[in-house]
């Protein structure tokens, strides 16, 4: 079943210390968030309901932060997971 539209972005930033997956039902703010730096995909869901958007960063301890802060202006929108690179904890969905 194919529910999805998957679109990649490849960029080096160099290091990458933390995952960060974010989950938003408004396409608004995951257009606004394509545009940081670090993302390393965005995946549209659809469902019965309507559209859900995913999108998953990898982000230098260095950018940590910046990043951290525009999550805090879009809480009320999003649903934030966070973990390192460590394979021991998580590892990115795709």
């Amino acid at each position: 079943m194919n529910c999805g539209n998957l679109q990649g972005f490849i960029i080096d930033y160099g290091r990458r210390d933390f995952v960060l997956d974010v989950v938003t039902p408004y396409q608004y703010v995951k257009e606004n968030l394509e545009l940081l730096p670090f993302i390393r995909y965005s995946m549209t869901l659809s469902g019965h309901e309507g559209h859900a958007y995913l999108m998953e960063f990898s982000i230098p301890e260095r950018h940590v932060k910046e990043v951290m802060e525009v999550m805090h202006d879009v809480r009320d929108h999003v649903s934030l997971l966070v973990g390192t690179i460590s394979r021991d904890y998580t590892r990115p969905f795709i």
